[in-house]
């Protein structure tokens, strides 16, 4: 009897469970589909926020994004990773799952940069595809991971993706549901990666 409550129990958080999986899937659905309505409201309120100050701003904070210094971060957080003796295979991943499927998309997809598409000045140029931000891809694909090793990074964590997002919009490198979808993307990723590491690899 006590068998045959457990396993019922057991049923009912899967179900539940998978329910909730769905209804978030769809919400993020909604949210990047909506994102696109706000990409010539947003593009407009930057060019009226054009200021030096912010734009070093945004440009330094962009750079850790570029492959040869996010190497140097997914290196380091490696490091801290061993040194305290934390699960990696989720977090290497993560790292190599979001490059991936960044990388499908963005050749799928092909979308032009703002900067062409709308002749906006940039000193950043590229002919990769706009969609989906692969910077915002890969820093919130950081989080669910690093969190869950280390708790009190998580805001660490949070302020320096959306710090990134949000310069990709500015600097004109990307339109405001490039950023959405890579943020999404990125943390879908990130949470499936920590799932399967606490699946085969997590122990508490």
């Amino acid at each position: 009897m006590k068998k045959t409550l457990e396993q019922q129990n057991r049923k009912l958080d899967k179900k539940i469970v998978s329910n909730r999986n769905i209804i978030t899937s769809v919400i993020m659905t909604l949210l990047i589909g909506l994102s696109f309505l706000f990409d010539k409201i947003v593009i407009n309120l930057v060019n009226i926020i054009q200021y030096p100050i912010l734009f070093k701003f945004f440009y330094t904070i962009t750079l850790l994004g570029e492959t040869y210094i996010y190497v140097w971060i997914a290196i380091i957080l490696t490091a801290a990773l061993l040194i305290y003796r934390r699960p990696i295979i989720a977090f290497v991943l993560t790292l190599a799952t979001s490059g991936f499927i960044e990388w499908l998309i963005k050749i799928t997809v092909n979308r032009p940069r703002p900067f062409a598409a709308l002749h906006i000045s940039s000193i950043i140029t590229t002919k990769l595809s706009s969609f989906p931000s692969g910077h915002a891809m890969m820093f919130f694909a950081l989080i669910p991971t690093m969190s869950k090793n280390f708790p009190k990074t998580k805001v660490f964590f949070w302020t320096i993706a959306v710090l990134v997002g949000l310069s990709r919009i500015y600097l004109g490198v990307h339109y405001f549901s490039d950023v959405v979808a890579g943020a999404i993307f990125g943390y879908a990723i990130g949470w499936i990666c920590m799932k399967i590491g606490e699946k085969y690899e997590w122990k508490y």
